[in-house]
């Protein structure tokens, strides 16, 4: 299998972009906005996966990004822990699917030759 060139987005990273782009001063903060207890927030921002399905999904409409890119980077930090390499690889190369600037590109051009493909008709 090719070498991946792109990095996991781990749980703590999702976590830390959400205090970012909301401004957030504190782990209280974010307790707040997510609506999670702080403990459950400590272990996520301490390394731990994030296992909760809702959480995932607070994640992705907070940062306002694809859940699969969420869930596919979440699953390849899973196996990175638990050693599988390979299958971490995997996840991240199908996240990158579903990245921001990916999609992005492809509503442009989806928005760029639509008008042409209808003129066909």
């Amino acid at each position: 299998m090719n070498k991946v060139e792109s990095k996991i987005i781990t749980s703590s990273d999702f976590l830390l972009q959400i205090k970012a782009k909301y401004k957030l001063q504190s782990t209280y903060a974010l307790c707040k906005l997510m609506d999670e207890h702080r403990r459950s927030i400590d272990r996520y921002l301490d390394g731990e996966p994030i296992k909760k399905a809702s959480v995932m999904v607070k994640v992705a409409e907070l940062l306002d990004t694809d859940l699969s890119y969420v869930i596919y980077n979440i699953m390849a930090e899973e196996a990175e822990k638990d050693g599988e390499q390979d299958v971490a690889d995997s996840f991240v190369q199908t996240a990158q699917k579903y990245a921001p600037l990916t999609l992005a590109v492809s509503a442009c051009f989806c928005l760029f030759f639509l008008p042409f493909s209808l003129n066909l008709i």
